[in-house]
């Protein structure tokens, strides 16, 4: 049996959901079903615990100057594999100096370049060194999707990676199962955020939000609900929102939210939890950088986040099933794969 590899940040057992957690199983799923005899090779050994340790103090002192990881070597456990499918941009280079044309696809969740430019400039002790990373990735991106067969999360990504003019890269975004559900309020009276606070992009934008429109939720009579990997912390922040942490059933979170509100002005690729409340029929107020990630199509379905405010009266039409389903379900994104790895045979 042919065998592949999915190098990602963390390993199968105990795989986080979040976003990329998502995506790396998602990859997993559709080259077991295309034949291949598969396994994920993690970069680190565990899971990230948000403990004060003293590596994850270096390492936050690290990001306050450099947002992005170091290069890291490509996993011993993914050189025997006949197909490897690299999602870690830190190992793309020495991937592809040791492995052969025809068995390495990069899948780039987001770009380094976008990445680390618009969270060095959260800070002005990371702007610099930021900006100089962005410099470096933007030089990295362009010669590696010249080469190697490429998958992009984020349409925004693809297009700045100039993949639309190439055969080697397309739009794959991160599938999620269709479930629309009724709300239990008319009008808006709850509102949900959803995401891994573990993640400093989403930690630096929705403080952002936070600070700017936290009174304006009180004032227009609406419950701001917080929750997902780590967001214990956001109960810290001073604001007033409500904080319910790690989310075990997301039938009964967007059952219980009008509209989901996903503010993030930091990383790249695709936000999953704009894809997720759009597959739940929820209204998404959003930024102008998540809308980057999604093709054009989807622009009448995200409204600006400011819009929230507007009035109790504001909504978006649902998502066509048969607009959703041909980019985010998971035979599309299977599909994709497939094309993929003809393009690499």
């Amino acid at each position: 049996m042919v065998t592949a590899a999915v190098v990602y940040w963390y390993p199968e057992d105990g795989l986080p959901m979040d976003g990329g957690g998502q995506r790396a199983a998602a990859w997993l799923a559709a080259l077991r079903s295309l034949g291949f005899d598969t396994k994920l090779v993690s970069i680190h050994d565990s899971t990230p615990s948000g403990d004060d340790t003293a590596g994850s103090r270096l390492g936050s002192l690290k990001r306050a100057v450099l947002p992005m990881p170091f290069a890291r070597h490509l996993p011993p456990d993914a050189l025997d594999a006949d197909i490897c499918v690299v999602t870690v941009p830190a190992v793309m280079p020495h991937a592809a100096k040791v492995r052969t044309p025809g068995s390495l696809v990069f899948d780039w969740m987001d770009l380094w370049s976008v990445n680390a430019r618009n969270i060095g400039d959260a800070s002005n002790l990371s702007r610099l060194g930021g900006r100089l990373q962005s410099t470096r990735w933007r030089r990295v991106e362009i010669g590696l999707t010249d080469r190697w067969p490429s998958a992009f999360a984020g349409y925004g990504d693809l297009v700045a990676s100039g993949g639309r003019r190439s055969v080697k890269s397309s739009w794959l975004p991160t599938p999620v199962r269709r479930r629309p559900q009724p709300a239990s309020h008319v009008g808006l009276r709850r509102v949900g955020f959803i995401g891994n606070l573990h993640y400093p992009p989403n930690v630096i934008s929705l403080r952002s939000y936070l600070s700017q429109n936290a009174i304006r939720f009180e004032q227009a009579g609406i419950e701001l609900v917080v929750g997902g990997y780590g967001s214990e912390t956001a109960a810290t922040w001073g604001f007033p929102v409500t904080v319910i942490g790690e989310i075990g059933d997301l039938d009964e979170f967007y059952e219980s939210i009008d509209a989901a509100v996903v503010p993030i002005e930091h990383g790249g690729g695709i936000k999953v939890k704009a894809i997720e409340a759009l597959a739940y029929g929820r209204p998404v107020f959003t930024t102008p950088h998540v809308r980057e990630g999604f093709s054009p199509e989807f622009a009448p379905y995200l409204l600006s986040a400011d819009a929230l405010f507007a009035g109790a009266a504001v909504r978006a039409a649902p998502v066509p099933p048969e607009l959703f389903d041909q980019h985010f379900s998971h035979e599309a994104f299977r599909n994709g794969v497939g094309r993929i790895l003809e393009s690499v045979r």
